[in-house]
């Protein structure tokens, strides 16, 4: 069916989901100035800027793919016995049931080392978990951590975490440069596959559960912050080295409120999850269609 409000790309996007460009683009539009097609397309140069704003997109995501594959080895399950991980534990003195949420979490995982962290007080939540991980950082640093995992209390391993596949992971996006793997996010613009279960992500919402590599602390430390400062964001903005799993190995607990985001009080964070699986779900089915072969 077509009718008077449909348009032709948008239809036959519906209509399948195999669907492929060539870039370097070999053909483009001609810009004339206006459109017997799309009203909105009657300004000069809006067609010209739509291509050139799509060939930027596309040249982010080739030059993300050629960087970082081909991955460069594959570990034995024996190499991981001796390793273990520190994870510093975020947790505010009187959210002691958020303690006891995220301990349950590691009681049977012995690949893990944790260090309680107690978090700074502050009048803007995001502000002082910023302080917060700048201190894990700093811990981090002083205990001459090759990486750390920072972990809020409301994080979650989803029934998807595997110590074997976590380790080659960890090993696998820190020989391919990586500063910063999450375990799981609640919200992400573009991704790019690097392997089976690791994506390249442009930014990413959600810090409940990340890897951080050395290469990184002494940059965090120096960064300048304001009153205005979230963590996803400043360290989405400091690296563009970022990668997630997936499937996600954490999610956030929801407890029906934040200390951090208060607009998330309104909100369940569960949501932001579910969508950003979602829309992740479809990278890794067109990866394993086209490209794990």
């Amino acid at each position: 069916d077509f009718g008077e409000h449909d348009a032709s790309d948008y239809k036959i996007s519906d209509l399948t989901d195999k669907k492929f460009v060539i870039y370097p683009f070999i053909s483009i539009q001609k810009d004339f100035g206006y459109s017997d097609v799309t009203a909105k397309n009657n300004q000069e140069g809006r067609v010209e800027k739509l291509f050139e704003d799509t060939s930027e997109r596309f040249e982010l995501l080739k030059k993300v793919r050629n960087f970082y594959l081909p991955e460069f080895k594959r570990w034995n399950m024996s190499d991981f016995d001796n390793i273990i991980l520190p994870v510093y534990i975020i947790n505010l003195k009187e959210r002691p049931e958020r303690l006891v949420n995220v301990l349950q979490q590691f009681e049977d995982k012995p690949e893990f080392k944790l260090h309680i962290t107690e978090a700074i007080r502050h009048n803007i939540g995001a502000v002082g978990l910023w302080q917060t991980m700048r201190r894990c950082i700093q811990e981090g640093l002083e205990n001459d951590d090759d990486l750390i995992i920072i972990c809020e209390d409301d994080h979650t391993f989803t029934e998807h975490y595997n110590r074997d596949v976590f380790i080659q992971n960890i090993l696998g996006a820190h020989e391919q440069g990586c500063d910063v793997l999450s375990a799981g996010i609640g919200g992400f613009h573009h991704a790019v596959p690097i392997t089976a279960n690791r994506y390249w992500v442009d930014s990413f919402w959600c810090t409940q559960f990340i890897v951080v590599y050395r290469k990184l602390f002494q940059a965090i430390l120096d960064e300048p912050f304001d009153d205005s400062v979230t963590s996803d964001d400043k360290i989405s903005e400091m690296t563009s080295n970022k990668m997630v799993l997936y499937p996600f190995m954490s999610v956030q607990h929801d407890f029906g409120y934040s200390d951090v985001t208060k607009h998330n009080n309104q909100k369940s964070i569960s949501n932001f999850f579910a969508k950003a699986d979602k829309r992740m779900a479809v990278y890794q089915n067109v990866y394993n269609r086209y490209l794990n072969r």
